[in-house]
């Protein structure tokens, strides 16, 4: 935390811009519970 903190290391993560896959990826595993940060996290991996 401290590297972003600084700036160092910069999370460039724009909702926004991320939505339609991250309700995809809600839609698809709906039977195992996900909230809305795991999607995020699991949307980021690729």
């Amino acid at each position: 935390m401290r590297l972003v903190e600084e700036g160092v290391i910069q999370i460039a993560f724009d909702l926004n811009n991320e939505i339609k896959p991250i309700c995809e990826l809600m839609r698809r595993y709906r039977s195992v519970p996900m909230s809305l940060a795991d999607a995020c996290l699991v949307g980021t991996v690729k």
